[in-house]
């Protein structure tokens, strides 16, 4: 592909999209998430833990601040220090890898909207790769 950045913002984009829906059900709890609550297929189990905060932060909005970092990279281009590119990326797979861990092993509960924003972040380190190291 030949503009990485478009890969990337699209990528933060959707993710972006998912991550507030997730905070949204943090800010309006009344409303809820459409997603299942019953079995192993449960937003509302994953959501209400208290691995659903880091510090008392929503791990929603980090996420939004995550995909909201690399959306500006996307859309800016230049201005932004693109070393800290793969490190950034590199935390937040990590987080999302611990994450899906509690989600499987401790709760036992899955959360999908959490596993489209896993995949999103994932997926993103195609272009961050491509744009954080130099051409050869």
């Amino acid at each position: 592909m030949r503009d990485w950045h478009v890969l990337l913002g699209a990528l933060s984009v959707a993710g972006l999209i998912d991550s507030v829906y997730l905070l949204s059900d943090v800010f309006f709890p009344t409303v809820g998430l459409i997603c299942p609550t019953i079995g192993i297929v449960n937003c509302g189990e994953v959501t209400s833990t208290p691995f659903s905060r880091v510090f008392g932060v929503p791990v929603a909005l980090l996420a939004t601040l995550w995909f909201a970092v690399f959306l500006i990279f996307a859309i800016r281009r230049t201005g932004f220090p693109e070393y800290l590119l793969l490190p950034l990326w590199i935390v937040g797979v990590v987080f999302a890898i611990y994450l899906i861990g509690v989600e499987v092993l401790v709760i036992h509960a899955i959360c999908p909207f959490c596993t489209v924003a896993h995949a999103l972040g994932v997926a993103m380190g195609v272009p961050v790769v491509k744009l954080a190291m130099p051409a050869t």
